[in-house]
Parts: structure tokens; C-alpha cells; sequence
């Protein structure tokens, strides 16, 4: 199932940053910078939004220019450009847009250039009548190790938070997230499920595949005797199949299964085929010639070459290493079931 199939659910926690989505893409009710913030815990929505509105604005103004990007990948492109003297060629990439979205600014690198960079370019940007939308985990004036010139252009634009889910919320959460997925749970495990789990929309969507793995390892519907014992940590977390991690992979890179296991050799599919491969081998434990029969009947050796390639870029890309802990909670594991040293 890809992520576009899983309904953006409005709940009254994320109901007014909905909203402030749904005006900056309409463009309407603006009487300053047509700037975005919107901030919240990890794991609470923001990304949905962001991927809900850059929908949105393909299928509206599919020709306008865009650059989407996270805070982490512009402060390593930024360095790489001031590395090889090209800072004019960066500056122009991201000066002359219609739309800039830069996703978890507070990971940005706070050495004061990258943070004047990224100052420059929103400015550049409204300037010339575009717009800009930032996501961040806390507030503008909560965030630490940035410039006040930073804080005030935030503050400048129309800021919202995202509110943790109350327990009404979360049994709609997960009602909807098994629903979606077509995994029957009872409503009145549902609302156990709700008191007991009082993390994110990501830990219900954790909560939710695990007891959707564990159910079909044991062959088990997922009743109170199977909930209560999970609730109390009596059950082991079977390791992901293949086509699990797959799927997981596909819809956190925006990509489709086939185009995984394909033999195309587009940038985001190499890597996400990378990455369904390697968790294929570190999480799951999978044999490398089952793992090379799924994908597309490769030779073990290429398996290896994959894996060793993704374990590369993991060591010293801070923002594939989030993306990675993202995978892995969605498959309802730690987030230190691989090492990630960046």
C-alpha cells in the first residue's frame, strides 16, 4: 500500500495546522510573508502534511519551481558547494524559487553560515512573491543555537503547532491506521490500545504492524488475550518478511514495490533498494540468495555490494540515518536495531 492510499486523518490536534496547509496552498488570508512553520514532536504528523500539500501544489502548479529538501541536506550541500567554490551555483538553485519547503530546520548545522544561507534563500524567495513552508520539532524561539535574525523571519510568517493526541484522538488513529491496512482489531482494543499507547501517530503506526506481524506469525486473531500480551511485553516482535520491509521502504521514498524490485538504476530507486536490502540482511537475517531471488533474481554478491554501499552513505548522512530510524519504527522495531553512527 503506498503512502497515498493511507488517508491524511484530521483530528483535533492537527486540525488548525491542516488548515494553515490548506491557506498556504490556496494562497488565501495572507497579509504578510507567505511563510509556513509548522512545528511539533517527532513523529506527530508533520511530514504527512508535507507530503498532503506538495500533492496538492504538483497537481495545481505542476510547472512552478520547487526545491524540497531537509535542513541536513542543505547545510551538506551548502558545504559542499563552499568546498568546490560553487556557492553562486547553490545560491541560484535556491534563490530563483517559486516554493522552497525545508523539512526539521532545527537540524540544520549551526555554525552561523549554513544558518545565513538558509536565511538568504527564504528571503529570496518571498522577495520575489514565492513561498516557503519549514517544519521543525519545537517553536521558533525554542530553538537552540540559532541566530535571532533566524528566529524573528520564522516568527514573521504564520506559525502553528501540532498538539500531542489525546486519547479520543488515538483510538481514531488507530481505528484508522488498521482500517486503511485492512487489519482487524476489535473496537474494544482498540480503545485498550488507545490508554495503554500514549506516544505519536508514529508509535500507533508501529503498535498497529506489530500486532498485524505477530497475529499472522502465530496465526492468531488479534483479540484481548493476544493485546493484553503485548500490552505486558510477553510477546517477542517476530522479525519483518521481506515483503514487508519492502513495502515499508517503497512508501517512506515515494517509490512503488515494482520499481524496487526492478532492475532500474534511477538515484532514489538504487537507493531504496539499498536500504529494503540491507534491513533485508541486519533486521530480518534473511539468507543473501532469498534476498537476491525477491530482488529481481540479483546474483548474492550484488546483495553484499548493496549493503556495504548503504552502510556507506548511512555512516555520514545524518538525514538518511533519521529516514532509517523512521523505517524501522513503522516496522515496529527500535530504532537501535542497527547501528547508526552518524
Amino acid at each position: 500500500m503506498a503512502k497515498s492510499q493511507i488517508p491524511l486523518l484530521i483530528v483535533e490536534e492537527n486540525r488548525l495546522s491542516f488548515t494553515a496547509v490548506e491557506r498556504l496552498h490556496r494562497r488565501e488570508g495572507w497579509t504578510g510573508s507567505e511563510l509556513l512553520y509548522l512545528y511539533g514532536a517527532a513523529g506527530d504528523g508533520k511530514s504527512t502534511l508535507v507530503r498532503h500539500f506538495d500533492h496538492l501544489e504538483k497537481k495545481l502548479r505542476p510547472k512552478q519551481r520547487v526545491v524540497q529538501v531537509t535542513a541536513a541536506e542543505f547545510s551538506a550541500e551548502f558545504t559542499e558547494a563552499a568546498t568546490i567554490e560553487r556557492i553562486d551555483d547553490f545560491q541560484a538553485k535556491y534563490h530563483e524559487l517559486d516554493l522552497l519547503i525545508c523539512e526539521d530546520v532545527g537540524a540544520i548545522d549551526t555554525r552561523p553560515e549554513p544558518q545565513k544561507q538558509l536565511i538568504l534563500a527564504m528571503d529570496a524567495v518571498l522577495q520575489r512573491g514565492g513561498r516557503v513552508f519549514l517544519t521543525a520539532n519545537r517553536s521558533p524561539g525554542s530553538l537552540a543555537g540559532f541566530s535571532s535574525r533566524f528566529v524573528n523571519r520564522c516568527q514573521g510568517g504564520l506559525t502553528v503547532g501540532i498538539k500531542p493526541l489525546a486519547q479520543s484522538s488515538r483510538v481514531k488513529m488507530i481505528t484508522h491506521l488498521a482500517s486503511c491496512q485492512q487489519i482487524l482489531i476489535p473496537q474494544e482494543q482498540v480503545e485498550k490500545l488507545a490508554v495503554s499507547i500514549k506516544g505519536s501517530v508514529r508509535d500507533l503506526f508501529g503498535t498497529v504492524n506489530q500486532l498485524d506481524a505477530i497475529a499472522r506469525l502465530q496465526q492468531r486473531r488479534i483479540d484481548a488475550a493476544l493485546c493484553g500480551q503485548f500490552l505486558k511485553g510477553d510477546i517477542e516482535v517476530p522479525a519483518p518478511e521481506i515483503k514487508v520491509i519492502t513495502r515499508i521502504v517503497s512508501q517512506e521514498f515515494g517509490v512503488n514495490i515494482g520499481e524496487i524490485r526492478s532492475s532500474a538504476r534511477d538515484k532514489k530507486l538504487v537507493l531504496a533498494r539499498q536500504c529494503a536490502m540491507y534491513l533485508a540482511r541486519e533486521v530480518a537475517g534473511k539468507p543473501l540468495r532469498e534476498i537476491a531471488r525477491y530482488f529481481g533474481g540479483r546474483n548474492h554478491s550484488t546483495v553484499i555490494h548493496s549493503c556495504r554501499r548503504f552502510e556507506e552513505r548511512l555512516s555520514d548522512d545524518a538525514a538518511l540515518g533519521k529516514e532509517l530510524k523512521t523505517i524501522l519504527h513503522r516496522l515496529g522495531l527500535p530504532a537501535d536495531s542497527v547501528l547508526i553512527s552518524c
